[in-house]
């Protein structure tokens, strides 16, 4: 069954709706959410994960990775993972990358030079990149791995950031308390979480996103067969302590030009 992920600019009313599925397809969709208006974008035979994409501030780019399986000429299966900036809602990259690590990016002379490894092709991004751009989610610490390590701190967690969220707890192992019933973990004592917040205008209530990691089975109470290693879930807290858990939805986020909550389930 297809999957929809949206990603919200946090300066500008632009948006992206992407797809998984069927199979082994991504699509992106644009999405205007000042006349909620809808543009058809790209296909692309491959793994695009909403984790791995975000929108620069200002909605102009679109940063994304995408894992392509592909037989080699040694006649077996192999995973290629390469990244890009683009023009949403289109995938022709502005600058690309191959493998999965994007290394740091810093200013240079009026334009953003990447640093990559030895293993790396990099490139210089365009002058008009650096609008609402430095400071983004594939920003990475010298020395990073792509994948982590023992389910560490993704590299990518500053992509919420980015997207206006803010950190109310850091990045670290959680009790098997906290934990429980968020879902069927193998290894409870190895899970690790952070919890990020919005607050809604005038209402007295907090959006609340945690990203967990850790291995856990697709079978419980909740059915998390759609949710990989790496997952999120979203609540509502108010004031007064009342809380509102909605644990179908795969990403919700705060619509700051419609003061109002968008997400999507199912």
């Amino acid at each position: 069954m297809p999957k929809f992920h949206l990603i919200l600019a946090s300066k500008a009313s632009t948006a992206v709706l992407i797809r998984r599925g069927p199979k082994k397809w991504s699509c992106v969709f644009g999405w205007d959410r000042a006349g909620d208006t809808f543009q058809p974008g790209q296909c692309v035979k491959g793994y695009l994960e909403a984790m791995d994409a975000t929108l620069s501030p200002c909605g102009r780019y679109f940063s994304y990775a995408v894992a392509v399986d592909r037989m080699t000429e040694k006649g077996y299966f192999e995973t290629c993972i390469y990244s890009a900036v683009s023009r949403p809602p289109w995938l022709k990259a502005l600058a690309f990358w191959n493998r999965d690590g994007i290394g740091l990016l810093r200013e240079q002379g009026g334009s953003l030079q990447l640093d990559v490894g030895p293993d790396q092709q990099g490139s210089i991004l365009p002058d008009t990149l650096d609008e609402g751009w430095i400071g983004t989610g594939i920003k990475l610490k010298p020395g990073t791995q792509p994948w982590g390590h023992n389910y560490r701190a993704p590299i990518r967690i500053g992509k919420w950031g980015l997207e206006g969220w803010t950190a109310i707890t850091p990045w670290g192992k959680c009790s098997e308390e906290e934990c429980r019933g968020v879902a069927c973990w193998r290894s409870p004592d190895d899970v690790h979480r952070i919890h990020f917040e919005k607050p809604i205008p005038g209402t007295g209530w907090k959006l609340r996103l945690c990203h967990w990691v850790g291995s856990h089975s697709d079978e419980g109470p909740r059915n998390e067969s759609y949710r990989g290693v790496r997952f999120e879930t979203f609540s509502l807290h108010s004031i007064s302590g009342e809380v509102r858990e909605f644990p179908d939805w795969i990403s919700a986020d705060l619509d700051t030009f419609r003061n109002r909550i968008v997400w999507t389930k199912g």
